[in-house]
């Protein structure tokens, strides 16, 4: 796993008039399992959410396998 953390802290550092305080503790807070799944299930039939074409539909069919893999990718992606 790459520590982005230097980066995540000099970017938002250079935009404290776009985020406020509640947005920044929204963005440091964990990422819950069922606020993803909700989001992934939501989405509409035959979108693809990512450049590499796999539409969600897959991540739908398979998401009891990948749910885990999907939610720790979200909470990596978080600022710390």
């Amino acid at each position: 796993m790459v520590d982005r953390s230097h980066t995540i802290r000099e970017i938002t550092n250079n935009i404290p008039t776009i985020l406020n305080l509640d947005h920044k503790k929204m963005f440091l807070r964990e990422v819950l399992m069922q606020e993803v799944e909700e989001v992934v299930m939501s989405m509409p039939k035959g979108e693809a959410p990512r450049l590499d074409g796999l539409t969600i539909d897959l991540y739908k069919i398979c998401w009891s396998f990948i749910k885990d893999e999907v939610r720790a990718l979200m909470e990596e992606s978080r600022v710390n």
